[in-house]
């Protein structure tokens, strides 16, 4: 992994390793394009893709029954609705790198992680 997407994913989802028994699996940065990046974790049969988008942080989850799936998905289908952030120069806050940490670790039983 390149050094600054090691930093990143060290500051904001270092805990999915170490608490949560993730490996990485893979990952792609490129500092040219706003910093994109994707990084693949895996737990047994139990995938997660961390994919940010000029500074917005999509969060996909993988299990062999439902395939892979949006978190906001999985976390409105259970009731939690995505007004839960407001919205600035009309981007949902909900995509903010701070906001798919917190919310990987609040909402882990939910997401089966």
């Amino acid at each position: 992994m390149e050094p600054e997407l090691q930093d990143i994913f060290d500051k904001y989802f270092k805990y999915l390793t170490d608490e949560f028994g993730f490996q990485i699996t893979n990952s792609v940065y490129d500092p040219q394009v706003f910093g994109n990046f994707v990084i693949e974790l895996s737990k047994g049969e139990k995938k997660l893709r961390l994919a940010s988008d000029r500074s917005q942080i999509f969060v996909e989850l993988y299990d062999p029954v439902t395939g892979w799936m949006d978190k906001e998905q999985i976390l409105e289908e259970n009731g939690i609705s995505s007004e839960r952030y407001g919205s600035t120069y009309g981007l949902w806050n909900g995509f903010e790198i701070q906001n798919q940490s917190v919310e990987l670790q609040e909402y882990k039983n939910i997401l089966k992680l």
